[in-house]
C-alpha cells in the first residue's frame, strides 16, 4: 500500500507561467498582454501563452482572458484552438510547444505548487485505507517535499 496519492497533473500559478513563457520567448509583457496589436508574430505568442495557461493552470477561459489584457472567452478559445490545431498538424511546432511547456514547468516550479501540495495532503488525509498515523506521516512528507 502506497502512502502517496496518485500523481496529479502539473500546475503552476498563472503569474509564474506568464513570466517564464515571456522570458523564454524574450517577449515584452506590454506587447503580448496589454497590446491590442494583431501582428501575426505577436498574436501567435499571445495564443501560445493562452494555450499554456489553459494547460498549466486551473483557470477558466474568462480568467485567462482577464489576465491577457481583458480579452473575452471567445477570443481565448479561438487562440487556444489555433495553437491546438497547429500542434495537431505540424510535428515541429508540436515539439516546440512541448519544449516550451517543459521549460515553463522547470522555470516556474521548484517542486510542488501550494495548490498541488494542499490537494495531495487532503487526499492522503481522506484516504480510508490509511491509519491515522500513516496518513499523518504521508501528509508531513508531502509538506516537507513542498517546503524543503
Amino acid at each position: 500500500m502506497s502512502l502517496m496519492p496518485p500523481p496529479m497533473k502539473a500546475t503552476l500559478p498563472a503569474p509564474q507561467v506568464i513570466e517564464a513563457f515571456l522570458t523564454l520567448r524574450n517577449a515584452a509583457s506590454n506587447l503580448i498582454i496589454d497590446s491590442r496589436t494583431m501582428i501575426r508574430p505577436v498574436a501567435r505568442v499571445r495564443h501560445e501563452l493562452m494555450w499554456l495557461l489553459r494547460d498549466l493552470t486551473h483557470l477558466t477561459l474568462a480568467e485567462i482572458g482577464a489576465l491577457i489584457g481583458g480579452r473575452d472567452e471567445t477570443t481565448v478559445r479561438y487562440g487556444i484552438e489555433q495553437v491546438a490545431d497547429r500542434i495537431a498538424q505540424d510535428d515541429d511546432y508540436r515539439r516546440e510547444m512541448l519544449f516550451a511547456r517543459q521549460a515553463v514547468l522547470k522555470a516556474g516550479s521548484s517542486g510542488m505548487t501550494p495548490d498541488l501540495c494542499l490537494n495531495a495532503v487532503k487526499s492522503v488525509l481522506a484516504n480510508p485505507e490509511l491509519t491515522d498515523g500513516e496518513a499523518r506521516a504521508a501528509a508531513i512528507l508531502l509538506i516537507q517535499v513542498r517546503h524543503g
